[in-house]
């Protein structure tokens, strides 16, 4: 910084770090003839404020473009009724999307219900909710075909082992239709990668939603046989919510 004539004019040079994606720039701010400097701050918040925008801008047409958010389905919706029948099934899908609190265990919302009954207008509108209050946080979504798959090639290929990172690390991590295919249960490497990704994603603090295409009375011992004990139990280490869903939504109700 040096000092000009006038005692009140400076010509400032500051350097500041920015993030883009993962990478830290170093930038050079070099501001000629600033009034005590106030000028270049301001500059600077300016820049911060922009880059934030754009950040946040970035990663929701991610999610946008990987559908794991809606632009139609988020709480407060005009198009999500709200009445009598669903208002368990509203309240229990909001408080998910609730950090947990010290102390508590990672919530898990488990979305029962026939195809068509609104599972994924739910699980949208969790998701949504999440990353409205916090945009910086992995926010992530697979099938269990998708984890089988990572989970084979994950110590051979670069790309797979960081998406599994990127799964373990999530702060929200969806799991859409888990065993709801069309067959009566997993196979035996599903249920071991899985259930590895659970317990890993848990370790890790982790919130996770799961959907699945079931009767509402499946539960217990049912899903169970139908999960695998090795996943079945890997989900009860979680704060575990249920919402059976029954009719269909036509995407406006949510049973």
């Amino acid at each position: 910084m040096t000092q000009n004539d006038n005692a009140n004019i400076v010509e400032t040079t500051v350097s500041t770090q920015r993030v883009y994606d993962g990478l830290i720039l170093h930038i050079d701010h070099i501001t000629n003839r600033l009034p005590n400097g106030k000028l270049a701050a301001r500059e600077i918040a300016r820049e911060d404020r922009e880059e934030s925008e754009r950040q946040y801008a970035r990663r929701r047409a991610r999610l946008l473009r990987e559908g794991i958010i809606d632009a139609r389905w988020y709480f407060g919706s005009k198009d999500l009724a709200q009445g009598p029948d669903n208002e368990t099934a509203y309240d229990l899908a909001k408080a998910c999307a609730a950090r947990p609190q010290a102390g508590e265990l990672p919530k898990l919302l488990l979305i029962c219900g026939a195809a068509g009954s609104g599972k994924s207008v739910l699980k949208s509108c969790v998701a949504t909710q999440w990353f409205t209050h916090s945009s910086a946080e992995i926010i992530c979504e697979c099938t269990c075909s998708e984890i089988a798959n990572v989970s084979l090639q994950r110590n051979h290929r670069e790309s797979d082992a960081d998406k599994w990172q990127r799964w373990v690390k999530s702060s929200l991590l969806i799991i859409d239709n888990l065993a709801s295919d069309g067959r009566d249960s997993l196979n035996s490497f599903e249920i071991q990668s899985c259930g590895q990704l659970l317990r890993e994603h848990h370790r890790a603090g982790g919130c996770l939603v799961v959907t699945m295409t079931a009767d509402a009375d499946a539960l217990g011992e049912q899903l169970r046989a139908r999960l695998g004990n090795f996943v079945y139990q890997s989900l009860l280490e979680y704060n575990v919510d249920v919402i059976k869903l029954i009719g269909l939504s036509y995407r406006r109700d949510l049973d």
